[in-house]
């Protein structure tokens, strides 16, 4: 399959915000922290303790101060390298990124771990604390979507 790319995009601080979102608390981290929640709740309402309480505020806390630094993160006025153009292609072998400042990333995509899909956009994470950001709107056309969208199906990698 021929090499993809896309236009040249900017994400805006509203997109960050659910691709930050998204990041941290994927399904699996979100049924975590929903269990622990639920489970704390229950405990503190049939046997109250101060270990339960604790839990209890310990789980709803540390989601809450995610939040708040994704937040400042998205709309901090100094966060300018967040907010460049970029440019994405990939294909069978390697995905990369090129910043409007020069930088460029390549990684082979036998290096992904996984891919999120939030409505027709997609996070690709070749590594635990990287992604990659492919929006539907950064594609040409459509036909150049499907053939992204079919390609990274065979990335032997988690969909979420």
């Amino acid at each position: 399959m021929k090499k993809i790319k896309t236009i040249p995009i900017e994400v805006t601080p509203s997109e960050h915000v659910h691709i930050s979102i998204k990041s941290v608390f994927h399904k699996r981290r979100v049924n975590f922290f929903a269990m622990t929640i639920a489970l704390g709740l229950v405990l503190s309402i049939l046997q109250p303790s101060i270990l339960h309480i604790s839990i209890l505020v310990i789980f709803t806390l540390i989601p809450t101060v995610f939040l708040i630094l994704i937040l400042y993160t998205a709309y901090n006025p100094k966060n300018k390298s967040m907010y460049q153009r970029r440019h994405y292609e990939i294909d069978a072998e390697t995905i990369s990124v090129t910043s409007e400042n020069g930088k460029k990333a390549v990684r082979k995509t036998s290096e992904i771990l996984y891919i999120v899909k939030i409505k027709d956009n997609y996070l690709i994470f070749p590594s635990k604390t990287e992604s990659f950001y492919y929006p539907k709107r950064g594609f040409s056309t459509s036909e150049d979507f499907e053939n992204f969208k079919l390609l990274i199906t065979q990335f032997d990698a988690k969909h979420f």
